[in-house]
Formats: C-alpha cells, sequence, structure tokens
C-alpha cells in the first residue's frame, strides 16, 4: 500500500510495502526497477525490522527524531542527519511514533563514472586513491553544517514525482553535488589530526577502567572528585573530549557487554544483566531495547 501524504508543497508517497521482511533480508530488489536513480520517501513503522540492500542508499532525515542502528552501532538521528549505507550491512529505525521520516535516494553503480560496486570502493575510486578503503561501513553521522541537504533531497523528490523531461539527468547532478559533500567531509576527517593526537588523560583512565569493569557502579560526582573538578565541570568537560555525556557512554558500554554476554556464554539473563552493570531489570530492558530494538531474549534467539 502506498499512501499519498503531503509535505509542504510537495506530493509525497510514505512507502507501506515490504516492511515486514521476515528473512531480514533486502527490503527492495533494484533489478525489479528501472532507470538508474529512484528517490522514496519513507516514514517509521514499528514493524520494520533490521535489513540490508543490494544497492547504495544515501538517506537524510527530514522530520522527527529517533535512533538509526547500523550494525552494532546506534546514533540518534533527526532532521538534516545524513547517511550512507553501503550495500549488504543491516540497518534499522527506532522511533516513538510516524514522526520520523527520511527520503532515500538509491542509484546503480554504473550510471556514474567509475561504475564502482559498493560505497567504500566509490569514495576510493572517485578520491584517486586519497581516501582509504574504511575497514567497517560509512556509520558516521555525514551531516554537512551550514547545507540544507532536506532542500536537496525535497527537490529531488519533486523532480522524481514529476518526472518532467530530464529529471533523471538533474537527479544525477544533484546526486553528484551530495557525494561532492559526503567526499569533502570524509576528505576533511582522514586529513584532521590522528584521533590519538586528542588525548585526555584523566578521561582516557575513566573511560578505560568503564570498558574494562562496566559492572562496577559509577557515580559522576565521585569521579569528579577524583579529577578535582566539580560534577558541573566533569560532565561538561568528558561530554566535549568523549562527545557523548558520561552516563550516555556507561550505558554504550554495558549494553555492549551484555551483547557479547548473549553471543558467547550460555548463563540467564539475569546473570547478564548483573554482569553489564544492571542492579535491576527494568532499567537494562528499557536500555537494551533503546539500544538494540528488541528484548534481551529475543536478541539472543535471532544471534
Amino acid at each position: 500500500m502506498i499512501k499519498e501524504i503531503k509535505r509542504g508543497d510537495v506530493s509525497v508517497a510514505k512507502r507501506k510495502d515490504g516492511y515486514l521482511n521476515t528473512d531480514g533480508g533486502s527490503l527492495y530488489k533494484f533489478a525489479q526497477l528501472p532507470g538508474n536513480i529512484h528517490i522514496t520517501h519513507s516514514a517509521y513503522d514499528s514493524r520494520l525490522l533490521p535489513h540490508y540492500h543490494d544497492f547504495v542508499e544515501i538517506f537524510c532525515i527530514t522530520e522527527g527524531e529517533g535512533v538509526h542502528r547500523i550494525g552494532s552501532e546506534s546514533f540518534g538521528v533527526k532532521r538534516g542527519d545524513l547517511f550512507l549505507i553501503d550495500k549488504g550491512v543491516s540497518h534499522s529505525f527506532f522511533a516513538k511514533d510516524e514522526s520520523l521520516c527520511w527520503i532515500n535516494c538509491i542509484f546503480r553503480p554504473e550510471a556514474l563514472e567509475g561504475g564502482a560496486g559498493s560505497a567504500k570502493e566509490l569514495f576510493h575510486l572517485r578520491s584517486g586513491g586519497a581516501l582509504p578503503f574504511y575497514s567497517g561501513s560509512f556509520v558516521n553521522n555525514l551531516r554537512c553544517p551550514g547545507d540544507d541537504i532536506v532542500a536537496i533531497f525535497t527537490d529531488m523528490l519533486r523532480e522524481y514525482d514529476r518526472k518532467a523531461h530530464g529529471y533523471e539527468d538533474i537527479l544525477l547532478n544533484y546526486l553528484e553535488i551530495i557525494l561532492r559533500k559526503i567526499e569533502r567531509r570524509l576528505r576533511s576527517e582522514s586529513e584532521a589530526p590522528s584521533a590519538k593526537a586528542k588525548t585526555h588523560p584523566a578521561f582516557d583512565g575513566i573511560m578505560a577502567e568503564v570498558e574494562a569493569a562496566p559492572s562496577l557502579e559509577y557515580k559522576e560526582k565521585e569521579l569528579a572528585e577524583r579529577l578535582y573538578m566539580s560534577p558541573a565541570a566533569f560532565s561538561a568537560g568528558f561530554k566535549r573530549y568523549a562527545g557523548v555525556s558520561f552516563s550516555g557512554f556507561l550505558c554504550s558500554v554495558r549494553i555492549k557487554e551484555a551483547i557479547r554476554l548473549l553471543q558467547e556464554e550460555d548463563i540467564p539473563i539475569s546473570a547478564v544483566q548483573a554482569l553489564a552493570g544492571y542492579r535491576d531489570s527494568k532499567s537494562f530492558y528499557r536500555a537494551f531495547k533503546r539500544y538494540t530494538g528488541t528484548t534481551p531474549s529475543n536478541y539472543r534467539n535471532k544471534h
């Protein structure tokens, strides 16, 4: 079913088909679609399972807020966030309601110069080898500060819906602009000082301590006192350095430990909860589902 909705002055289709893919595979097969480039508008649906595609996908969040899970990583998302998902990479969304919307751009590799089959190959070739083959997928948020990416995607959607003369050429030109912006972002990251050059011995030590023993109890006030800092200064300094609050960092470490235990150890869920550092099951289940989109028992059954 495709339901017509309005977004400003743009008539778009909220895609509802294909969400119940029980095998966790690709929602859409590009071979079934004509043309070299396609634009779709999607809204969050709780039935949308983790899935992958047999093509490269670029999409922009246009409305709402939620969580985007790519592989084992989770990202908070909001309007203007831009993601590039390589072929074969599993991803999914979690949000409270259908206010979370995004516009997708999918394209055939042969439509671009070089015809690379994956995102990693694409940017390696486009940069003349200046950008390395990344060991993983492009899982970072590719938001382009100062650029109205939503406007570009909205205009692409308008062109795609109208299908006026030359619309595919216009879409490919827009795609070229987006790829150039992503390439510029990746170049700036690869040319920046290495992560090792950015160090903070005190915060690094605390982060290593948490990663080594996530089951221990950690209180920001006590950690701040250890560093001779006020709680407010510790909180602000940690977030500025790590890019996430201390509570957010602690939660992510504990959930990663829980995932490892569920995958590797044949122990009760209650034991996983305790070893991951959670004192009560309610907070553990809430945090686990927020990060993974499912319960610990369902995660163990699937993995």
